[in-house]
């Protein structure tokens, strides 16, 4: 996959010794380079700047709905319905990129293999498997619970929102989420473009999709 990770300058306030951050750029199947910015090493775990800004999305989403549903379903019930949003979405994302890279996963040993499927701490995730597994949680806790699916649906689309719109703020760091490219000298500044990791100006997808998910949170 990837090259030497580049040392990038971080303050000494974080802490050099526990706190060190570079990018790793890596080659993806597409054929495309990203570039990920890592923070911090836990072990065996590497924690990423788009990694965070996943954990900061769920944990907002989840803060939202048990403020949403502690009166409409009972502190209890809210945070059972968080739990099994939470679960899902994270079984979701991975079953569903899996799936539709299973040729490549199973075909090119040297990256991935069979034992990339069980490793899920390597990374292969999909923000639509997200929101197909949160929606199958929904209905799965409904039927347990025999509540309304859409009535569950309420109270969590919110925060649902509020967590894709810093999921997808995310991107900024992986450098996904990009569209056209923008020729246009006096267009070439945020936030009507961003610099890609070749340094061409692209459109910002993933801003204006976050602010579309802020609107509807």
């Amino acid at each position: 996959t990837v090259g030497i990770p580049a040392q990038a300058g971080v303050p000494e306030a974080l802490g050099r010794a526990f706190f060190q951050s570079y990018a790793v750029r890596y080659k993806r199947k597409d054929a495309t380079v990203q570039e990920l910015v890592v923070l911090c090493n836990l072990g065996p775990f590497t924690l990423t700047a788009y990694g965070l800004c996943v954990l900061a999305g769920a944990a907002l989403g989840v803060a939202m709905t048990l403020l949403r549903g502690r009166k409409r379903l009972g502190m209890d019930a809210s945070l059972s319905l968080c739990l099994s949003l939470v679960f899902f979405a994270w079984a979701g994302a991975r079953v569903v990129y899996v799936l539709t890279q299973l040729e490549g996963i199973l075909v090119d040993a040297e990256y991935y293999g069979l034992p990339f499927i069980l490793h899920p701490w390597e990374g292969g995730y999909t923000l639509y498997g997200a929101v197909l597994g949160a929606a199958l949680g929904i209905w799965l806790y409904g039927r347990v619970t025999r509540r309304s699916p859409g009535k569950l649906a309420d109270v969590a689309a919110p925060g649902a929102a509020l967590a894709l719109c810093v999921i997808r703020l995310g991107d900024y760091f992986t450098g996904q989420g990009l569209g056209h490219y923008v020729e246009e000298e006096a267009l070439q500044r945020f936030p009507f473009a961003v610099q890609n990791l070749y340094e061409d100006w692209q459109q910002p997808v993933f801003l204006f999709e976050a602010l579309a998910a802020l609107v509807i949170c």
